[in-house]
């Protein structure tokens, strides 16, 4: 487990003494957005890595289709669809890849800040990581995928449907020409590839649905530790201010009894 949390940090050092700053100077609120941050990355990278994997299962078995009169299209309509769907794993794996190096990057910036200025830096470390803003993105590109899943499936389910409708017709005929009667139950072996084009797409709508799910209530909880570090900060900026306000109060008050006592002695040597 150890050597696991060691790789994670492994091209990230400078989340990982962040991290240890932050709970050296209590801020855990902190520390753990930016483990969930952490893991939220590592567990999307993994299950993109499974779609991938499935992808590939996919296209193995697309080379069997058999070919059909009428579906002369299906075959190329597929490997579209399956390249198409590898370019969306990529992308999302380059975001989330993005993602790492700028908040390592921003990490490091909190570091230097911290090591010049001491803890006072830490008030509102999530805002400055850009937690908030890399979660929304990271969202809203879920939102649109889970839409194109959708979509993905069902032209799956369509493409099926013609390749099917062709087989009973090239089977029904070849009954007919013997005298058999007309199946209308038509069972064919590539049922199980379409099965299988069908299960990435699957994969993939879960990935963005669970992490969009995530990320909501992940957001939830660090916007309330960004809003309680601005608060402790107008907090701390309006103590600043009273006791300014007081010493240039007491300050007025010193300068005008001079003032005061001037005139008596004025007044006595008279």
């Amino acid at each position: 487990m150890e050597k696991q949390q060691e790789m994670k940090y492994q091209t990230m050092p400078d989340v990982k003494e962040l991290l240890q700053i932050l709970i050296e100077n209590n801020q855990q609120q902190a520390a753990q957005s930016v483990v969930f941050m952490m893991n939220l990355m590592d567990s999307m990278e993994g299950q993109l890595q499974s779609v991938n994997q499935e992808l590939q299962a996919v296209r193995r078995e697309l080379i069997g289709l058999q070919h059909i009169p009428g579906t002369t299209t299906i075959k190329l309509r597929l490997s579209e669809m399956i390249k198409g769907l590898e370019e969306k794993v990529h992308r999302l794996q380059e975001q989330i890849k993005h993602m790492k190096v700028k908040l390592n990057h921003k990490a490091n910036q909190v570091i230097r800040d911290f090591k010049k200025r001491g803890a006072v830096t830490l008030g509102n470390v999530t805002k400055a990581l850009g937690i908030t803003v890399a979660l929304s993105a990271l969202n809203k590109s879920f939102e649109q995928g889970f839409a194109n899943m959708d979509q993905g499936i069902a032209k799956i389910n369509n493409i099926e449907q013609t390749y099917r409708e062709a087989v009973g017709r090239v089977k029904n005929a070849g009954r007919v020409l013997v005298g058999k009667e007309v199946e209308k139950e038509v069972v064919y072996p590539e049922k199980g590839l379409f099965a299988a084009l069908r299960k990435p797409y699957q994969s993939m709508k879960n990935v963005y649905a669970l992490g969009s799910a995530e990320i909501k209530r992940a957001f939830t909880k660090v916007t309330q530790i960004e809003m309680s570090g601005k608060q402790a900060k107008t907090r701390k900026k309006s103590i600043s201010q009273r006791i300014k306000e007081l010493k240039e109060k007491q300050g007025n008050k010193e300068a005008v009894q001079p003032t005061k006592m001037k005139g008596k002695e004025q007044e006595y040597g008279r």
